[in-house]
């Protein structure tokens, strides 16, 4: 049987050259799906990456230099000297570059001053988190960053191709694997942590994109809150009271900066995490902001689906569950009941909607059908939003069951994703780049999975894992749809209208991704 070196993932997209609709949905071609015949086993011997709970597992090498070590600095595995080299160009701008090919073998070499502008390119290449610093309390952090971000671009480009050269095949694997669950583990931490970035709310994704810190990176300093999950009395409880001044008073929907306990947008704040990981992938920094900006408004919402499914799968729930233990439809749930009691006390006569807005919203959004519109007319009442809510957050661990997703393989499926490239706007360097890690993170995959369950199961995981990207797009775009046809019943609505409800600007940006 032939033996591939290479394994490539093309994306297209899902519509003709004729069809100008603008949808970005990915259909993969044929390749993608068969022959994945592959890697020798033997090539690649047994390992010790993060374990499924995610706990670290001392390192053994400096990733940078090469020498013995049993320490994560700057979130990565490095040594004490190479921490104190890179910490020091950073905190003095002082930036090295290398005088000859940017080439140089510094590997095992510290003690024989090897070359600095290639020993921080490497270190930059490896992905340090200069945010993780500790400053002196005299340096004005945001311009250090600033420099360093600048000097990062630029010479990035030059390192990521010698990095797989340096290291052997298993090396570049384990590195790659601890450095993406590291990640995710320090996610998941702020994800069920009390970081609410309401500040973000009313802005944009180049808001976030523009910080050059990384949330992330501050994990540590949130605490979980103790009474997490609460229990569904306490959840109902919560909700109840919510709705009531939100759909009697119309009181619910006025943020109030200083209460505490002011309400947790969890699906803006999981895109928002969604959004800060992507800073952390050092492809991401090849992008300039308007190409990082479009592929984020595109594929965000497909990670967040991706991210809330498999933290619910994997917490044995049956639905999506968010940290503090509120589900999205218990809260529409409650919501369609308090709705469905005024209408039945008559406290609600002047709802109508009409249908000139709706005709030309129909107009506007063209993935949204007319069927679904005048089906929302004629029941004068959106509780098919609230049912489709209900049943798409049921659906959407159908796929983690199927499969039997590990986080290993999660935390792989979503960095493909944020390779996604078949976006029209996308400059052309993007989509080369995009490609580029595209084909990288899938030949990952795959060997990752040949080692876990040998080659022939592990193809065929490989070829199930891959068909749940485009599953995770449609998910997304259907979340979509439904969003908008509950903002069209609200537009259409005389109350609606007369009410300041208004829902963050970020998620508008998101749910018009197309």
């Amino acid at each position: 049987m032939d033996q591939f070196n290479e394994t490539q993932l093309f994306w297209k997209n899902s519509i003709s050259d004729s069809n100008d609709s603008g949808d970005t949905s990915p259909m993969l071609v044929d390749d993608d799906i068969i022959n994945y015949e592959c890697y020798s086993k033997s090539s690649f011997p047994s390992f010790a990456i993060t374990d499924e709970k995610g706990n670290e597992e001392v390192p053994t090498t400096c990733l940078v230099c090469g020498v013995y070590t049993n320490n994560y600095h700057y979130d990565v595995s490095s040594c004490n000297g190479c921490k104190t080299f890179f910490r020091r160009c950073v905190v003095l701008s002082k930036f090295y570059e290398c005088k000859r090919s940017r080439q140089c073998d510094i590997r095992h070499n510290i003690e024989g001053n090897p070359c600095k502008g290639c020993r921080l390119g490497k270190c930059i290449a490896i992905g340090m988190n200069p945010t993780a610093i500790q400053f002196p309390k005299h340096i004005d952090v945001d311009i250090v960053l600033q420099k360093f971000e600048d000097f990062r671009r630029t010479i990035l480009p030059h390192y990521l191709s010698i990095t797989a050269k340096v290291n052997s095949p298993q090396e570049n694997l384990v590195k790659e694997m601890n450095e993406l669950v590291y990640i995710e583990v320090k996610l998941r931490r702020l994800r069920e942590s009390t970081y609410n970035p309401d500040y973000y709310l009313n802005g944009s994704i180049r808001d976030i994109l523009s910080q050059s810190s990384i949330e992330i990176a501050k994990a540590e300093n949130y605490e979980k809150p103790k009474e997490w999950p609460l229990s569904n009395d306490e959840i109902t409880a919560k909700i109840v009271e919510k709705i009531k001044l939100m759909i009697i008073t119309g009181k619910g929907c006025n943020r109030d900066k200083k209460n505490p306990e002011r309400k947790r947008f969890w699906q803006i704040i999981d895109n928002i995490l969604v959004i800060d990981a992507a800073k952390t992938l050092p492809f991401f920094h090849m992008l300039d902001i308007s190409d990082q900006t479009i592929l984020l408004k595109h594929i965000s919402l497909v990670n967040t689906t991706l991210m809330e499914g498999f933290y619910s799968f994997k917490n044995k729930y049956d639905t999506i569950v968010w940290p503090d233990g509120t589900t999205p439809f218990k809260f529409q749930q409650i919501k369609k009941e308090i709705f469905e009691h005024k209408l039945q006390n008559d406290e609600n006569k002047n709802v109508y909607y009409n249908d000139n807005i709706i005709e030309h919203n129909v107009t506007s959004n063209e993935n949204i059908e007319k069927s679904n519109i005048l089906e929302i007319m004629a029941r004068k009442q959106p509780s098919i939003y609230f049912d489709s809510l209900q049943e798409f957050n049921y659906r959407v661990l159908d796929p983690f069951r199927r499969v039997n997703i590990t986080e290993k393989e999660y935390v792989l499926l979503k960095t493909l994703i944020y390779c996604y490239n078949a976006i029209p706007e996308l400059s052309q360097y993007a989509r080369e780049i995009l490609q580029r890690e595209a084909n990288k993170y899938s030949q990952l995959l795959l060997r990752y999975l040949q080692l876990e369950y040998g080659e022939f199961q592990g193809a065929s995981k490989y070829a199930e894992l891959i068909s749940l990207i485009s599953v995770f797009f449609n998910m997304a775009e259907r979340h979509r749809q439904m969003y908008l046809l509950n903002k069209i019943a609200k537009e259409c609505s005389t109350n609606a209208r007369k009410s300041n409800c208004k829902l963050p600007d970020i998620f508008h940006e998101i749910m018009h991704a197309n």
